[in-house]
């Protein structure tokens, strides 16, 4: 019997976490948010869009049962691992701004 959305149900835990950032430390996430989108655009983004597609598409190191996936496809792989660049990206950036050394005013 197949699970159709599983594989996004498994981005649950990381989703609770990132609302959880953005609900603790709303004001530091908007004071940053240059700063976590260019995280995303810059590191996800290439990621997804060239190592992932070559992955799956071109050396089949990896393959998506579809079985477990929604099968909506974008850019060669699955909505779900694009959901999970972003979702990981955003969880990864704000951890390092909330964890990071303070900054000073004026510096």
């Amino acid at each position: 019997m197949p699970l159709h959305g599983y594989y996004l149900a498994m981005l649950g835990p990381i989703a609770l976490l990132d609302l959880a950032i953005l609900v603790c430390h709303w004001k530091l996430m908007k004071e940053n948010k240059k700063t976590i989108f260019a995280t995303i655009i810059f590191f996800a983004g290439p990621w997804y869009f060239i190592v992932d597609i070559l992955a799956v598409r071109v050396w089949h190191i990896w393959f998506y049962d579809i079985g477990k996936v929604l099968d909506i496809w974008l850019a060669g792989t699955v909505i779900e691992e694009f959901l999970w660049m972003i979702l990981v990206a955003f969880l990864f950036a704000s951890l390092t701004i909330i964890m990071g050394p303070k900054r000073k005013k004026g510096l």
